[in-house]
């Protein structure tokens, strides 16, 4: 008894006054030490990004909100500002879907789905890539597989683990739309001097446990989390990161990257009045003024001075 209080105490503890509606990640491990485990939630982020992107389907819904939950879910294993950028695509009926989350471990998340029509010959192949930018590496380490079906599904996860990452990892999402934007995500992960039979049962009893149930109904909370452990026994420490949907473009950035297009480009924009810029991950527009392209060309007529003396 003393055992499943002390795990009660810590639960009401630091993770209270934090309402289930919002979107956050739980994520901890087993006290024993021979499993990690994550529970995730999207709704509301899932929700604002359907809107901003205007995704009416149920089921391309339901593959963002996959690639959004994993991305945060592996971004736990993460430290600052080390980031997952999840690519995934494939074709369909001569349409081409495209899936991008990128997420850094504080817990913001960016990205998109759009269906683009195939105007020409296609080279694409379906496939899943999974992107980390970590501290002290130059360079990107990334994994790819290919796709199962030709849409985002659970078994896609679960393959990218065990051949990518090589490490046994369960994986359970769920969405509903019915009544409202439901986007969950969970997984089990083996850590060393683990059974894979007992992280399997593991894995059954967890998703049978009626908290674990209740979640799926009522959101995610760290009551129900350590309910779920305490029902079987095990002691666990965990963590809570809130979620928010939060992109860092801004005007100055597309000044930098509308300097590298050249000088006859921007003279271009200005002399047809283009001057509504879109950011590709949310949606945010920028309008630019006649300072802004006096700027731009004024930097030009410098860089040409400076290089001709």
């Amino acid at each position: 008894m003393q055992k499943h209080y002390t795990i009660k105490r810590f639960c009401t503890g630091l993770l209270k006054n934090y309402s289930h509606k919002k979107d956050h990640l739980i994520s901890g491990f087993l006290k024993q030490g021979w499993a990690r485990f994550v529970f995730s939630d999207v709704s509301q982020t899932l929700s604002d990004v359907s809107s901003r992107f205007s995704i009416e389907r149920n089921d391309k819904k339901e593959e963002l909100g996959i690639a959004f939950n994993t991305s945060l879910i592996m971004n736990s294993f993460l430290h600052g500002e080390e980031r997952i950028k999840l690519i995934c695509q494939y074709e369909t009926d001569n349409i081409l879907t495209s899936i991008y989350s990128e997420s850094i471990s504080n817990g913001e998340i960016r990205g998109f789905l759009e269906d683009n029509e195939i105007k020409e010959k296609s080279t694409y192949s379906d496939f899943l890539k999974i992107g980390k930018i970590l501290y002290n590496h130059y360079q990107e380490v990334s994994g790819i597989i290919k796709l199962q079906s030709n849409k985002l599904i659970s078994e896609d996860i679960f393959n990218y683990f065990e051949l990518s990452e090589q490490i046994r990892t369960h994986v359970f999402f769920h969405n509903n739309f019915t009544e409202h934007s439901i986007s969950q995500g969970f997984i089990l992960q083996k850590m060393p001097d683990c059974d894979l039979n007992k992280l399997s049962k593991l894995f059954t009893d967890i998703k049978e446990n009626p908290s674990f149930q209740s979640i799926q109904k009522e959101g995610l909370s760290a009551d129900k989390v350590y309910k779920i452990f305490n029902d079987l026994n095990l002691e666990v420490e965990c963590k809570r990161t809130p979620i928010q949907f939060f992109c860092r473009c801004s005007i100055a950035q597309f000044m930098k990257t509308l300097k590298g297009l050249g000088k006859e480009t921007i003279l271009d924009m200005r002399e047809k009045n283009q001057r509504t810029l879109t950011c590709q991950l949310c949606r945010n527009q920028y309008i630019l003024k006649d300072v802004d392209f006096d700027n731009l060309i004024t930097s030009f007529r410098e860089e040409q001075t400076n290089n001709s003396t």
